[in-house]
């Protein structure tokens, strides 16, 4: 399902570390590298909503179907924009069920990506009606992004366009700041335990326990995510999934994608 620019499908393989399983896609051409599966997992997410998000682009893809019908676009705009903001909500098992409808393939090359959708489903998705045949659902909508790619040893990771700015995500500050604070309470003897931090902030121990190892993030990690300047896929959400922090900053900075 996902190609190199010489239409070689790429492998899939896994590691293991602590404990995770963590995928990557791997091409053996041009000397060899690999790409985490969910920095491309993530990648084709944005491709593809923001193209539901852009009306320019959208108004091109079905102008067979809204020149006779103006109001159609309408819509269409509306329908696409609420499919986007269903995306965002769905759990991965769901995700991976749409997508697996939705994608018929995805061409990686060093300056773009192409993702392939199947136009049956994207009308079936998007709720759009089509008398007379006047859409090929036999068809594909192809949808090509720019990106850039940063190199980490063998691995690579996708840049699109945009994801250089800056965005300070006040949860995934709010997190560490408190973090910090549960951390310094404990050193100064304001709490006895863990369990008290929880029964203060009403939360679950569990959750205490592996939210105040973000205490322990690398430096650069934290100024980073300070400064707006942390992936643009890490955010609060998938930090409390992050697991075991590891004791090595440049570990962390690996899993975290630094």
């Amino acid at each position: 399902m996902v190609f190199e620019e010489d239409n070689k499908m790429l492998k899939t393989n896994y590691t293991i570390k602590g404990g995770k399983k963590y995928r990557y896609y791997i091409a053996l051409a041009k000397g060899g590298w690999r790409i985490p599966a969910h920095t491309i997992e993530y990648a084709v997410e944005k491709i593809i909503s923001d193209w539901l998000k852009n009306e320019q682009t959208l108004y091109t893809e079905f102008t067979l179907l809204i020149v006779d019908r103006p109001d159609l676009y309408q819509t269409i705009k509306l329908a696409a924009a609420r499919f986007a903001e269903e995306l965002k909500r769905m759990d991965l098992k769901k995700k991976e069920e749409v997508f697996g409808k939705l994608i018929k393939q995805i061409n990686i090359s060093t300056e773009s990506i192409a993702v392939t959708l199947n136009n049956k489903m994207v009308i079936e998705l998007l709720k759009i009606s089509s008398p007379n045949n006047q859409f090929d659902d036999a068809k594909s909508i192809v949808i090509n992004s720019s990106h850039t790619i940063k190199r980490r040893g063998v691995e690579k990771k996708i840049i699109l366009p945009g994801e250089n700015k800056t965005h300070k995500d006040q949860n995934l500050m709010c997190l560490i700041a408190r973090s910090h604070k549960w951390l310094q309470n404990l050193k100064k003897g304001q709490v006895k335990s863990i369990a008290e931090i929880a029964a203060n902030e009403n939360m679950d121990d569990g959750d205490v326990s592996r939210f105040i190892q973000f205490a322990f993030l690398a430096p650069e990690i934290v100024t980073s995510i300070f400064e707006g300047k942390q992936p643009a896929d890490l955010t609060s959400e998938k930090l409390k999934r992050l697991g075991s922090l590891p004791h090595c900053w440049s570990e962390q900075k690996s899993r975290l994608g630094f």
